[in-house]
């Protein structure tokens, strides 16, 4: 019988850690430099103000300071031309003007601008701007490796090229697409897609499928609540099968690639839900939760710490928005989520480039 040496059983797992964590550091230096100083956006309460009556706010900025340039010989804003102009040289200091965009308009290079970015129409800009604020009342455009410090929203989509980092918030009244390698923190919008779209092994149609066999009884459950059960200890929902009620376990909650749960789950030490399983309550745990590919997740998703998120996976539907909150959340490929996205820490796009 050989028995491995601990001190080298512990090199070789920092070793193993150190190479599937190396791909990450790049994206994360950008989160960091981006985020350097800031605090994590608190939650919204009922006193603040709400996403439509921002935007009308910037709408009748824009309309503000474009009678006002009619009005004067000096106008009180940068024309999208100057940008360019200026390209990605930071504004003279003192000297910062909003820049407002009239018309539509599609710039073949990136811009630099600390003051918000006003477009009454839609607007695509190439790689690498650096934007505090941008709204456009069509669609949005920001090319790969582009910055939004502070707030981006569209009225129509909003798109963001790969390895852009967007540090506080993106909205849209649309949908939202963040190509691979992007970093995010609040995103809001009907659809929000992150990295390419997926193609699903069965279609909406299917799901939540039927003819299942049921969950044999679990260990250890005592009755909770109406039509709960709570589980002392670890708890498997076997593969394949159905259950139906809702779920509470001290330990860890695995769910079964391809299973049916027809309730709402909470966990304390951890929550795994395998391959095309679903799941048409809520799930909550206070450490992490792990999502396989293609798996549908109905309600809210809420986790403590990280939250991974396979391919493919969707989260609500476009008739019934849902929230997916965690601490840091790592997306893979073709995600869809309904609703609002918030990584509380961070956020990142993972797949193939």
């Amino acid at each position: 019988m050989i028995t491995a040496d601990p001190l080298e059983l512990t090199l070789f797992l920092l070793v193993c850690t150190a190479l599937l964590g190396a791909p990450f550091l790049p994206l994360w230096w950008r989160w960091t430099a981006c985020r350097q100083g800031q605090q994590p956006l608190p939650h919204p309460g009922p006193e603040a103000p709400d996403l439509g009556s921002r935007v009308s706010e910037l709408r009748r900025e824009m309309k503000r300071l474009l009678s006002l340039g009619k009005a004067s010989a000096e106008r009180p804003y940068e024309s999208l031309d100057e940008a360019l102009n200026r390209g990605l040289r930071p504004q003279a200091r003192g000297q910062a003007r909003p820049v407002v965009v009239p018309h539509a308009a599609q710039a073949q290079q990136g811009i630099a601008c600390q003051q918000p970015v006003l477009a009454a129409d839609d607007l695509q800009l190439r790689e690498g701007s650096e934007l505090a604020l941008v709204m456009s009342d069509g669609h949005l455009v920001l090319g790969p490796r582009s910055r939004i410090r502070g707030w981006a929203h569209a009225d129509k989509t909003l798109l963001l090229g790969e390895s852009s980092v967007a540090a506080r918030q993106l909205s849209s009244g649309r949908g939202i697409a963040l190509a691979w390698g992007c970093c995010f923190e609040r995103m809001q919008a009907p659809v929000i897609v992150l990295g390419r779209p997926h193609a699903r092994r069965r279609s909406d149609a299917q799901a939540p499928r039927a003819g299942l066999p049921v969950q044999p009884p679990l260990p250890r459950a005592t009755p909770w609540g109406a039509s709960g059960w709570r589980i002392d200890g670890d708890c498997v929902i076997e593969k394949g099968h159905h259950f139906t009620g809702s779920l509470v376990v001290t330990g860890v909650l695995s769910i079964g690639a391809d299973a049916l749960v027809e309730g709402d789950v909470k966990a304390h030490r951890g929550v795994v839900i395998g391959s095309h399983a679903v799941v048409t309550g809520a799930v909550f745990c206070d450490r992490g939760i792990r999502i396989f590919e293609e798996a549908d997740i109905a309600g809210p998703v809420v986790g403590g710490s990280l939250l991974q998120i396979g391919d493919g996976v969707r989260l609500g539907s476009l008739a019934a928005p849902t929230s997916v909150n965690a601490d840091a959340i790592l997306a893979g490929d073709g995600v869809i989520a309904h609703g609002t996205v918030w990584a509380a820490r961070a956020g990142l796009v993972w797949g193939p480039p």
